[in-house]
């Protein structure tokens, strides 16, 4: 039975073949393993646990396993890596409590003094986007949009690392991390304002 794909387990599975379940636990028990390890840095740094985040992970794998539909224009694969991230960015935005750091985002041109950030610079100029409903919009931006690479440079530069910092930690180039981090920001504001748009043509 370990030959059979996803979608049959799946169909063998309604029909209360006990088999099947094991089959995609053990199979899917290796890939959430694997999940968890691309968000190693980010996880290490928020000190989050990796077997609380990974018994939340199984029961996430459980509730797609009871939800996917073999109708479904997504394979089952897909379906259950993306519920898996989304758990997982979950916790991340428990963490980073995005409400205290969302100053430090630069969403408005600053300038680097000798290739490291000036916090000051960023305090007097950036645009602060601090009330509730733009918070609500960053979360789901990070939820939505950001892949864990991105999210693992931007939790280290919300935790207060320099781009030098992040560099060595990541094992990149400084280029490499300020060109990242500049597009997570434009990614943001493009979001941002999309989200603006949308909502001015609505209450026309």
């Amino acid at each position: 039975m370990n030959s059979i794909s996803d979608q049959e387990l799946i169909m063998l599975l309604r029909e209360q073949n006990e088999d099947a379940e094991k089959i995609l636990y053990e199979r899917y028990f290796k890939i959430i393993g694997k999940i968890i390890k691309e968000y190693k840095n980010t996880l290490s740094e928020l000190n989050i646990d990796e077997s609380n985040l990974f018994a939340s992970c199984i029961d996430t794998f459980y509730y797609a396993l009871n939800n996917y539909s073999n109708l479904s224009d997504a394979s089952f694969n897909t379906y259950v890596k993306l519920l898996i991230n989304r758990a997982i960015k979950k916790e991340i935005i428990k963490k980073i409590n995005i409400n205290n750091h969302v100053t430090y985002i630069s969403l408005t041109e600053y300038e680097e003094k000798n290739h490291e950030v000036s916090d000051k610079k960023i305090k007097d100029n950036l645009e602060r986007i601090c009330d509730e409903e733009d918070i609500q919009q960053i979360n789901k931006i990070i939820l939505d949009k950001l892949n864990e690479k991105e999210l693992t440079s931007l939790v280290l530069l919300l935790q207060g690392y320099s781009y030098r910092d992040i560099s060595k930690i990541l094992h990149k180039s400084y280029n490499q991390v300020y060109y990242q981090i500049n597009l997570i920001k434009k990614k943001i504001m493009q979001e941002i304002k999309k989200n603006s748009t949308k909502s001015l043509a609505f209450s026309k």
